[in-house]
């Protein structure tokens, strides 16, 4: 692009949101039930080393770290022995909705400083992205395979390859096609997205169960696969910063925030509409149980309800949101039954690419989807 001597102009955009069902973004730490963290009438209390020793004094440190390294959690001697709350042993209590005690415990995102649940910024930008450029591929390459042949194949390390991957997105994104693929080309660098950063009254623990298909097509959880996780539920903004040159230059046709929420909904829709017709059939065939099923389909109707609203969309960003693929699949509505088959029985574990959609899906505590957002302004 031949922008150097052009003046930079942007604009801020910013969109209230809200949780339409719990988001966890992770840390990437996981906690380890009786030593990071003990539970306690529907709460969950991050341990504090220093409150425990003043509570059962130095000569009982050998006593404490034997436990530890023999997997043992040292809770019920405490509430027993020294009569403390989980407050007198933690350094920060969560309400745990799930009323259920598991292993470990998988932390949200924080402000390292503040220790804040944040929402960060390039997350919200990577599932925006997602949801806008969807669409526009599907249709560009729906049927056209002489445009576009999602040819793939296995690397020295036996790791899955795409090729033409440029080609695909270039037209699209502005993407020097002629060079390898570069991210900044890419016209999505002229948004920024700042972290939404929300008060710490709006972080709980949730759970992520496994909804697991069986051979013979049946839906049911699969408990060892459950986990514990901090969630998000709140309302907050999303500030974005968009410079001129993103609305100048996209081939997509956004000129305005109203186009930004019309393509957002473009995808969310076709996904929701698609993955409750999936599940809305197991259900009227008795492939899964009514109160799981029932909650699904209502979640998705609910989805497709806000985004058939003027000026409102959802998108889906978190942890656990996806199931038929977080892109909606716009890869498999652009090849061929036979060219898709090749790809999933590479992506697929095996002995699952038999299946005619994926095996699993997951559910909060509740059996609510986890992990959609809506926006508006």
């Amino acid at each position: 692009m031949q922008t150097m001597n052009k003046k930079i102009n942007s604009r801020t955009i910013v969109f209230k949101a809200e949780t339409v069902s719990p988001v966890h973004i992770g840390s990437g730490e996981t906690l380890q039930e009786g030593v990071d963290f003990f539970t306690g009438d529907n709460k969950i209390g991050k341990v504090d080393p220093k409150k425990i020793l003043n509570v059962i004094g130095e000569d009982k440190i050998q006593w404490w770290t034997g436990k530890i390294e023999n997997g043992e959690s040292i809770w019920n001697d405490l509430k027993n022995n020294y009569r403390v709350a989980l407050e007198g042993v933690c350094k920060e209590i969560l309400p745990n909705k799930t009323g259920t005690v598991k292993k470990q415990l998988k932390e949200q995102f924080r402000n390292q400083y503040t220790k804040n649940p944040v929402l960060p910024g390039s997350s919200i930008k990577g599932a925006l992205r997602t949801a806008i450029v969807s669409p526009e591929i599907i249709k560009k390459y729906k049927n056209k395979q002489e445009n576009f042949r999602a040819v793939t194949f296995k690397d020295r390390q036996e790791k899955i390859k795409f090729q033409k991957e440029d080609k695909l997105f270039g037209d699209l994104l502005k993407i020097n096609t002629k060079q390898n693929f570069n991210p900044q080309n890419d016209i999505f660098k002229f948004i920024k997205i700042a972290d939404a950063e929300i008060p710490k009254e709006n972080l709980s623990v949730s759970m992520f169960q496994t909804l697991n298909m069986n051979r013979n097509d049946e839906w049911q959880i699969k408990n060892q696969l459950s986990t514990l996780v901090e969630v998000v539920d709140a309302a907050f903004e999303i500030k974005m910063v968009i410079d001129e040159r993103f609305f100048e230059y996209n081939r997509l046709g956004i000129k305005n925030k109203e186009d930004i929420i019309k393509r957002i909904n473009e995808h969310t829709l076709c996904i929701a509409k698609q993955e409750f017709k999936a599940f809305k059939g197991d259900l009227d065939d008795g492939y899964i149980d009514e109160n799981i099923g029932e909650t699904i389909i209502k979640q998705y109707k609910k989805i497709v309800d806000i985004c058939q609203s003027e000026n409102v969309a959802v998108f889906r960003m978190s942890s656990g949101s996806g199931w038929d693929y977080m892109t909606g699949g716009w890869l498999k509505e652009i090849t061929s039954d036979n060219e898709w088959n090749k790809i999933k029985k590479l992506l697929a574990r095996r002995g699952y690419e038999d299946f005619s959609y994926p095996k699993t899906r997951r559910l909060l505590h509740d059996y609510r989807l986890p992990g959609f957002v809506k926006i508006e302004f």
